[in-house]
């Protein structure tokens, strides 16, 4: 009977994974793709295909190493799959965002019950930056996935004997999966929330439970080959641009100096968790009430606390670095409506709920019609009403499950009439479709650039930069070393052999024409954006 009900868990599960991945797939090939971050990634790995070599990334014709190479292998293995497209790219956030749903049900399913497990799943679903990262190219829902894993795997050994050694080597694998997929920073931070916990617990003997040994060697085994490759055969190019760059000059000096502030996460927190936020906040309140008192609640405290306070010590701050807390956040927040009477309901959920739907309008308002705003706001305007019927009859807990279905339904209307214009207005796609003409150009692009633009237009662009504007000094480590794409000034396009094009954005057009008195150029197109500019030699 057992094994019949571990069957049935096991479907149930399939069946939740394929619903979730359905969801967050959902018109992904109506999502360009976006600047600045998810171009990098789609770029290098059709680069990488393109040159049949799976193991250096590469972006605008040379080697660089900003990631490493997991998010590549898995854009190159989608695109070998299906072709090199928007959906095919975006089906690895999807994915794991779906694995990443099913792994939260699983655990909360282990150390609380079932029904727990799939609110849990619903929250966490549901949540407004786990949707939008689940739809965008980047490599943070795959770090969710892997280094929380790696957390669960510790924790489930830690309370239950049975099959501890394999759940310990799973611990190893998801750590040194997370290092393939973001650097250090997937093993530092699984292996602080495991050490502080068993410091806090005061069981040391329990280290010597995690098998550093064989553990140890299987991290070796999965990491080794990547990371010894790239140190044979870039030395210490690579050494100074991925460890020196992208880890330690991130931590100790800001890359955006005006978002170094102190509360900078509490409020990413706070827009991380809509529609959530209360049964975040009184999650947390009881998991720090619980300290030192239930392993469990133990556990996801210091998890969260850890990783708010590691990242706010960090010099350069990023809204996605916190997100892997958004999992322990939404086990408290179950634990806190499932295992205690909420008495002000309207207060905790029913009023952070109708925030949300606020907030999500008001982004959504410059991307989309008065009609289908109007639509959108009278859909928000019913959910909330049901909800808060719903909950007055059944109570708080009701009110959450209603509030999921309610969220599921929103997120599907907004996947199709709003994210398909927010993406259009940070994509190169239709600049691509202008430059199609100019195939054998030379084309600088003045003062911005477009990476997506690379990506669809298949032309290697130049960014243009004023012969008067400082170039970064390129000695030691510097922010400059990010930056890749080839750079060029007015006068030195002019030399190129070949024709030229310059595309300029349509706000910049008079001083363009200012910094280019003396040269003589032709208009030889112009859209509600771009404007473009051939050189006449």
């Amino acid at each position: 009977m057992s094994e019949v009900g571990e069957t049935m868990k096991n479907i149930y599960r399939v069946l939740l994974f394929i619903a979730v991945f359905v969801l967050f797939a959902s018109f992904g090939q109506q999502l360009p793709i976006t600047d600045p971050v998810e171009s990098n990634y789609v770029l290098t790995a059709k680069e990488m295909l393109t040159a049949n070599d799976w193991l250096s990334p590469r972006i605008y014709d040379h080697v660089w190493f900003d990631k490493p190479a997991m998010v590549y292998w898995l854009l190159n293995l989608s695109f070998t799959l299906f072709g090199v497209s928007e959906w095919a790219a975006r089906l690895v956030p999807a994915l794991f965002g779906a694995g990443g749903v099913v792994l939260m049900e699983w655990f909360v399913s282990q150390v609380a019950s079932p029904r727990q497990g799939l609110l849990a799943a619903g929250l966490l679903a549901t949540s407004f930056q786990y949707f939008l990262l689940s739809k965008l190219l980047i490599t943070d829902m795959i770090l969710f996935v892997f280094a929380n894993a790696a957390v669960v795997f510790f924790y489930l050994s830690y309370t239950r004997r049975d099959k501890a050694r394999y759940r310990y080597l799973g611990m190893y694998l998801c750590m040194a999966l997370a290092v393939l997929t973001k650097g250090p920073v997937g093993l530092v931070l699984p292996a602080l929330i495991i050490v502080l916990f068993l410091v806090w617990e005061r069981n040391w003997p329990e280290l010597r439970n995690l098998r550093p040994f064989s553990g140890g060697l299987l991290f070796l085994v999965v990491v080794l080959p990547w990371y010894g490759y790239m140190f044979f055969a870039y030395g210490d190019t690579f050494w100074n641009s991925f460890f020196g760059v992208h880890n330690y000059l991130r931590a100790t000096v800001s890359e955006h100096p005006k978002d170094d502030v102190f509360y900078y996460y509490i409020v990413i927190f706070f827009v991380s968790t809509l529609p959530w936020n209360g049964l975040a906040l009184g999650g947390l309140y009881a998991g720090v009430k619980k300290l030192g008192k239930d392993s469990l609640h133990t556990l996801l405290a210091l998890w969260i606390l850890l990783y708010l306070v590691v990242y706010s010590c960090m010099a350069t701050k990023y809204p996605t670095y916190t997100f892997p807390l958004l999992f322990p956040v939404i086990i408290l927040a179950v634990l806190f409506v499932t295992e205690r009477r909420i008495r002000n309901s309207v207060a905790w959920i029913l009023a952070p709920f109708a925030l949300a739907f606020a907030v999500f309008l008001g982004a959504s308002y410059p991307f989309i019609s008065f009609e289908v705003f109007s639509g959108l706001a009278a859909v928000s305007l019913a959910l909330i009403g049901y909800t808060w019927w719903r909950g007055c009859k059944r109570g708080a807990e009701a009110m959450v499950w209603v509030g999921c279905a309610g969220m599921l339904c929103f997120y599907f209307l907004v996947s199709v009439l709003v994210l398909p214009g927010a993406a259009r207005e940070r994509s190169g796609k239709e600049l691509a479709e202008l430059l199609r003409p100019y195939a054998g150009y030379t084309i600088g692009t003045y003062q911005f650039y477009s990476t997506s633009a690379v990506f669809y237009s298949g032309s290697l662009l130049v960014k243009m930069q004023s012969p008067e504007q400082d170039k970064p000094s390129q000695a030691g480590l510097n922010w400059s070393l990010k930056y890749t794409m080839p750079e060029s000034t007015l006068p030195e396009l002019y030399k190129q052999a070949g024709p030229v094009l310059v595309v300029v954005t349509a706000d910049k057009t008079n001083d363009f024409e200012q910094e280019a008195k003396g040269y003589a150029y032709a208009k030889v197109g112009v859209s509600e954006e771009y404007c473009l500019y051939k050189l006449e030699k």
